[in-house]
């Protein structure tokens, strides 16, 4: 368990067929991004000129890791509006393992060079999915501030499509298909 400003946190390595892995070796590897954290710590910068997390970021185990890590999380919640995913636990796991084990949601992370497989999961943490969709504030009518999560696209972020041209839509549809590893990903992440 551990105590941040916000909030308590249950440690969990996620769920069975689809655990935390281990990826700082390969954030300490990224060229060109190095930078030091707000508490002095080596890290590396999600985006351009982005946020500045340590290399432990999205590792080993369901945390709220935009909250721990991310400046942009970090605000005061009672004079800023912080984000919906940064309360939300996720981490990086190894698609392989959770598309063969488990019925867990995956999305390879647009945040490193594509060579990189890198993928983290909100539902092996049993956690709510906020990020992939985006958020707008507006102010109307008596200055009342409405804040709404909206999908960013009605297309799932990864799927298949078949040689015929079919696409796969969910992983319900035709398991022995989306199990296949000879039929390609594909959409906003893969592509």
């Amino acid at each position: 368990l551990i105590n941040t400003q916000y909030s308590y946190i249950i440690m969990s390595s996620g769920n069975e067929g689809c655990s935390c892995i281990n990826q700082t070796s390969i954030l300490a590897s990224l060229d060109n991004r190095d930078c030091t954290t707000a508490n002095g710590l080596p890290g590396i910068y999600l985006t351009l000129g982005g946020s500045c997390v340590a290399y432990d970021y999205g590792s080993s185990a369901c945390l709220q890791h935009d909250l721990i890590h991310d400046p942009i999380c970090q605000g005061d919640p009672s004079t800023a509006v912080v984000r919906p995913w940064c309360f939300q636990s996720w981490c990086f796991v190894d698609a392989n393992s959770c598309k063969k084990n488990s019925e867990e949601v995956v999305y390879k992370s647009s945040y490193f060079p594509p060579q990189y497989d890198i993928f983290y999961s909100y539902s092996t943490c049993n956690s709510t999915d906020y990020f992939t969709q985006s958020t707008d504030t507006l102010s109307v009518a008596g200055g009342v501030n409405i804040t709404a999560a909206v999908p960013t696209f009605q297309h799932p972020m990864m799927n298949k499509q078949l040689p015929d041209g079919t696409i796969l839509w969910t992983r319900t549809e035709d398991r022995k298909y989306y199990y296949d590893d000879t039929i390609p990903y594909g959409g906003i992440y893969i592509d």
